[in-house]
C-alpha cells in the first residue's frame, strides 16, 4: 500500500545496515541512548542522492504534509551547527551564501533555517522545546516518518506523541524527559531503533496493519540523534533511516531480529508493521 498522500515512490535501499541494533547491548533495549561522536552525526551514505531526490519532491509537492516551520531561535541555531559541522564533512563545500552538496545540488543558505537545513541533511529534523512541564514538537522537517504524521504530533507532548509505540511507558517518557534535562551541548547522544516493513517506501505516514513473519520483507532502522542546542535549551532530534531488504541478512541474523521485535510487540508471533 502506498502513502494516500504521496502515492508513488522508488524503491531506495542500502545494501547493509551499519550495525544490527537488535543484537546490541547498547541499542537492543529502551531507551538504548549511547554517546554520539560528533565526527558521526552528520551521515551521507550510499543512498543519500536518492534519499536527497525524493525528499526534494515530498518538500515541493507535499510541503505542509512534512515541512512544519515554527521555533525559530532553535532552527537558527540548529542551521549554525549544521553549517560549521559541514565545513569539515567530507562531500560538502559550504561557501558564502550556499552549500554544494554531495550529490552536486547547491543549496541557498538564505530562508527558512529549517527548510535549509532539510534540503543540506539526509536526516530528518524535529526541535524539541520545553514548554511548561515537558518538551514538545515545535517544528520538524519529516520526510520519512515511520507510521505517524507530523499534523497529528506538532506542539504535542513527548507522551502523546509515543502513543502508538510499543513499550514507551510513562516510566520511559519520564526517563527520556529528565535526561533531555540534563543533557549537556557539549555531550550529544543517539539511539536506534528497528521495525520490520512489507514495503521500502521511505514516506509511510499511514497506521499499523497486520503483518507475519511471511509478509515482512524489509528491515528499517532509524539512527536518530539528541543535540541540545546551547542558547535555547531546544533538543535538535534527527533520523537517520536505513531500509535494507530481508534477504541482506542471514536467516540466523534475521532470526535473532525476529526473536527481538516479537519481544517488543508482547510476544506475538504475528505484529503490527506498516504498508502491508
Amino acid at each position: 500500500m502506498s502513502s494516500a498522500l504521496f502515492p508513488i515512490q522508488p524503491e531506495i535501499l542500502q545494501t547493509s545496515l551499519p550495525l544490527h541494533p537488535w543484537d546490541n547491548p547498547r541499542t537492543a533495549n529502551m531507551p538504548g541512548v549511547n554517546m554520539l561522536d560528533w565526527d558521526n552525526w552528520v551521515l551521507v551514505d550510499e543512498a543519500y542522492r536518492d534519499q536527497m531526490a525524493l525528499k526534494e519532491r515530498l518538500l515541493t509537492e507535499i510541503p505542509g504534509a512534512v515541512l512544519a516551520d515554527g521555533a525559530d531561535a532553535a532552527t537558527s541555531e540548529h542551521l549554525d551547527l549544521v553549517l560549521e559541522r559541514l565545513k569539515t564533512t567530507a562531500g560538502y563545500e559550504v561557501g558564502e551564501g550556499e552549500v554544494r552538496c554531495p550529490d552536486g545540488r547547491v543549496v541557498p543558505t538564505g530562508g527558512s533555517p529549517l527548510l535549509v537545513a532539510a534540503r543540506l541533511l539526509q536526516q530528518d529534523i524535529c526541535i524539541m522545546e520545553r514548554r511548561g512541564a515537558e518538551f514538545v514538537l515545535a517544528a520538524a522537517a519529516l520526510c520519512f516518518p515511520s507510521n505517524w504524521r507530523l499534523s497529528e504530533k506538532l506542539n504535542k507532548p513527548m507522551t502523546v506523541i509515543h502513543e502508538p509505540v510499543p513499550k514507551y511507558s510513562d516510566q520511559i517518557a519520564r526517563v527520556v524527559g529528565l535526561m533531555f534535562d540534563k543533557m549537556r551541548p557539549d555531550r550529544p547522544m543517539w539511539r536506534m531503533n528497528f521495525l520490520l516493513y512489507a514495503n521500502a517506501e521511505l514516506h509511510q505516514p499511514n497506521r499499523l496493519e497486520r503483518a507475519n513473519l511471511e509478509t515482512g520483507r524489509f528491515i528499517r532502522c532509524e539512527r536518530q540523534t539528541l543535540i541540545k542546542l546551547p542558547e535555547t535549551g531546544a533538543i535538535a532530534f534527527g533520523i537517520h533511516t536505513y531500509v535494507v531488504p530481508r534477504a541482506a541478512l542471514s536467516e540466523a541474523e534475521f532470526m535473532k531480529f525476529w526473536d527481538k521485535i516479537k519481544d517488543h510487540y508482547g510476544g506475538k508471533r504475528e505484529i503490527s508493521v506498516p504498508g502491508a
